[in-house]
């Protein structure tokens, strides 16, 4: 038999090149094995294994070696406040996500009681359960196009004791079935471009089908956003995470006097580095505003003749109408006469690409 001293530091020396967390992996995967802390590892390097844990052990860093995500090899990953089960099924949540998730606790329109709260690609269920659980007041829905997801996320909501409602099918679609009219919108959809994702290693273990947003990203975007008119309450908040290039280097999402068909107001927010104790991440309206996207551009419609209205500070909000009247009646400020004041914030945030190796644990 072997102590597991030594077997830490083989495991440590094999995982450098393939790892930013080297000695915390190796200590992470002999505490899974042992089914023991972190802290009794650390405190006991002479305890010595058996063969049959030696074995597994040995496994579990051939493929953690081998570049595979610990949260896969564990089965769990922490979010937030609380501990979700994770498979290959789901994409891994990220920390910088816990961002929008910090903006939808907080927002108003999600503490009113009966708020309806809709999370759009819900994959392990990590932003609609933690939400939920600091919602109790309101009825939080998860949506996936993936059944396998749906298993996982209903069992995350089983394992935190949180209730729900889930719904298999494509973005909106069963939320616009279910005639639901929705307070807070939700949604950390695939924004990696396809050209690329197949060079990225988050694309060796993780989903294409949480990862792929089309030829520039955001394809499953503008398609959420089309749909979005459907079903938002009239002073709906909706928060959508986007790639942390993507608000300021393409032309589509720069600032624009204009608005969509005038019925959405939408800014880009990104998220600054080391202001959120548990996150890391925090989002200022004085400081992170990029600009109001021209969602007409963004989602791919024609452009109508919509200028010559004035602008204040840069920000328009039109009324909701429908799309083939919105185009006869042209866009117009605010003016409290019955518009829809929606709040769209895209969230510059993910790190597209990223395996999450260093910031999983």
């Amino acid at each position: 038999m072997t102590a597991l001293g030594p077997l830490l530091a083989a495991a440590r020396a094999r995982f450098l090149a393939s790892s930013d967390s080297p000695g915390l992996d190796a200590q992470l995967l002999m505490a899974h094995v042992l089914d023991a802390g972190r802290a009794h590892v650390i405190a006991h390097p002479e305890r010595e294994l058996t063969p049959a844990q030696e074995a597994r052990f040995a496994a579990l860093v051939e493929r953690r070696a081998a570049g595979e995500p610990m949260a896969y090899i564990l089965g769990q990953r922490a979010f937030y406040d609380r501990t979700f089960n994770v498979t290959p099924d789901v994409l891994i949540p990220r920390p910088e996500t816990e961002t929008l998730v910090e903006l939808a606790i907080a927002a108003p329109q999600a503490q009113r009681p009966g708020a309806v709260i809709v999370d759009i690609g819900a994959g392990s269920g990590a932003i609609a359960i933690t939400v939920a659980a600091h919602c109790p007041q309101a009825s939080v829905h998860a949506v996936d196009i993936s059944a396998g997801a749906l298993d996982v996320a209903r069992s995350n909501a089983a394992l935190n004791g949180v209730a729900l409602t889930f719904h298999h099918g494509d973005l909106l679609a069963p939320i616009i079935d279910a005639a639901l009219t929705v307070d807070v919108l939700l949604a950390n959809l695939p924004y990696i471009e396809s050209g690329v994702l197949l060079e990225l290693d988050v694309s060796r273990y993780e989903p294409a089908l949480a990862l792929d947003g089309g030829p520039d990203g955001l394809d499953i975007v503008r398609r959420l956003l089309t749909q979005a008119p459907r079903v938002l309450a009239q002073d709906a908040l909706a928060l959508l995470e986007i790639g942390a290039d993507q608000g300021a280097r393409r032309p589509s999402w720069r600032a624009s006097p204009y608005l969509m068909h005038g019925w959405m107001s939408c800014k880009i927010w990104r998220a600054w580095i080391g202001s959120s104790a548990r996150s890391g991440f925090h989002a200022r309206d004085d400081t992170v505003e990029v600009g109001v996207i021209d969602i007409r551009v963004a989602i791919g419609l024609d452009h109508d003749a919509v200028a010559g209205d004035a602008c204040e500070g840069g920000l328009w909000r039109g009324r909701r109408s429908a799309v083939g009247r919105a185009s006869q009646r042209g866009v117009g400020p605010v003016d409290g006469t019955g518009a829809d004041q929606h709040d769209i914030r895209l969230l510059d945030l993910g790190r597209a690409g990223s395996t999450g190796a260093s910031d999983e644990h």
